[in-house]
């Protein structure tokens, strides 16, 4: 273990404001966001509602996609409601010959 180090508990709920953040601020647009997967395993908890305990589960690619969509969806509460389209999408590297691993 690094010392001084964010543990997973920590990392996860600032990488989880930050996406709420995000996605408040430009809602109804398309957002990019390059990022390392411990913000992805987070959308996983922010976005999708998976249990914290869960998200460590979650693995990516170098360079995938992670994409969800709200498209204008709220629930009862008027809190938006996301869905994934896809996770650990590596077809645009395939296509250009990168190996992928």
């Amino acid at each position: 273990m690094v010392s001084n180090a964010d543990d997973y508990s920590d990392r996860l709920a600032r990488s989880w404001a930050a996406l709420e953040r995000i996605a408040s601020a430009y809602q109804g647009q398309q957002i990019l966001a390059v990022t390392h997967g411990g913000v992805i395993r987070a959308s996983f908890v922010a976005l999708g509602k998976m249990p914290e305990g869960e998200a460590n589960r979650i693995t990516s690619a170098n360079a995938a996609i992670t994409e969800w969509t709200s498209a204008g969806s709220v629930d009862a509460r008027g809190e938006s409601r996301w869905r994934l389209v896809r996770h650990r999408d590596v077809a645009h590297l395939l296509s250009s010959g990168v190996q992928v691993t």
